[in-house]
């Protein structure tokens, strides 16, 4: 098979970040408010920002700038305002990916210290997405800063960046971690995959169909159980893809005002979508890492007792190992099988009374 032309490769990953930021932005903005929806949602857009500046590099930040410009447009923005969104974008997920290069970011988080790291990163990065944009807007001459008070340009502030940083904390595990073997244990463990599947539809659907708010406590218990269970049996990204569904699952619920989450008002339903994506997203990353740390160390482990019995069989001094009330041997190298000329099953079913001098006790 041929090498793919490296310029074609990095055209259709601008195209796809193109396109993929586009089209969840403009759901979010345009089509979700045009069928009754209660909220505005720019969640997605900062993550996949996020992943393809981490994945691809910084050639990816002219697709960045052009979508977010684009979606702005596609709402009637003004010109400077589109152009400040668009920068924001771009640089905020340029600074979060550059964090983590620069800490030493594993994006498979196979370490404890990713956690705190992808976090603290995308919390940073992120606080540039609306600084930009607002500086836009104000040099377009938006009326949002003809007559909103200086406190409540802060709370918009705070709502933009709090979306965009929970946008990166929703799918950005998902997309830096996917790899070819990522599916791999779900594949293997195909029957157990499909009941969690099963689980997942059904949290799903009671999320969506519960008529009462007392259903809220136990469809939280469940979504905790479904991503512990997730991460612990097939990994990160399959724990992500479910909590990327039950949280989307929670934000239509709540932004259409049907099932468990319908009677929130709208500050309510931005806290409790926040809430729910940060735990959920924060649970699957950690059991992650410390199932990656344990095993880890069980590895560490394996290779020192590996080395060990390397050098105990190699010595060339006889050397054995006993148990310290029998006196049974254990472990014997090859020299002692040498220097006494037992083999190896005679030593092990007898004691290290066999090696002593008549007459002289043997001591443990």
């Amino acid at each position: 098979m041929p090498v793919p032309d490296r310029a074609a490769t990095i055209a259709l990953r601008l195209i796809m970040v193109f396109a993929s930021i586009f089209v969840v932005g403009v759901l979010a903005f345009k089509l979700l408010p045009s069928l009754g929806g209660r909220l505005s949602l720019p969640l997605l857009p900062s993550g996949i920002a996020v992943a393809a500046a981490y994945r691809w590099g910084r050639r990816m930040l002219p697709a960045i700038v052009a979508a977010g410009m684009a979606i702005e447009l596609s709402l009637h923005q003004t010109l400077a305002g589109a152009i400040g969104v668009g920068i924001g974008l771009a640089v905020g997920a340029w600074l979060a990916a550059w964090l983590m290069e620069r800490r030493g970011f594993d994006s498979s988080f196979s370490r404890a210290k990713d956690v705190p790291l992808f976090s603290i990163a995308a919390a940073v990065g992120m606080t540039l997405a609306p600084t930009f944009a607002f500086l836009g807007l104000y040099l377009g001459g938006d009326k949002l800063f003809m007559t909103e008070t200086v406190w409540g340009l802060c709370v918009r502030w705070i709502r933009w960046w709090s979306n965009t940083t929970t946008g990166v904390f929703l799918v950005g595990p998902l997309l830096l971690a996917y790899s070819r073997q990522s599916l791999a244990r779900l594949l293997e463990h195909w029957g157990e995959g499909a009941l969690l599947l099963i689980a997942l539809i059904i949290c799903c659907g009671w999320i969506l169909l519960a008529p009462v708010p007392s259903a809220r406590p136990l469809i939280v218990v469940l979504a905790n159980i479904l991503v512990v269970v997730s991460a612990i049996r097939f990994g990160l990204v399959v724990a992500a893809a479910g909590a990327f569904s039950i949280s989307a699952l929670t934000a239509i619920s709540a932004s259409f005002s049907v099932g468990a989450f319908a009677q929130l008002d709208k500050t309510q339903s931005m806290v409790t979508i926040w809430s729910f994506i940060a735990l959920l997203s924060g649970l699957s990353l950690i059991i992650t890492a410390l199932l990656a740390e344990r095993d880890s160390a069980a590895r560490a482990k394996l290779r020192a007792e590996q080395r060990y019995a390397e050098v105990f069989k190699g010595c060339p001094q006889p050397l054995w190992v006993h148990a310290r009330d029998t006196l049974r041997f254990l472990l014997v190298n090859d020299a002692a099988l040498r220097q006494y000329g037992w083999s190896r099953d005679e030593l092990l079913m007898r004691t290290v009374e066999v090696l002593a001098s008549p007459g002289k006790p043997v001591r443990a």
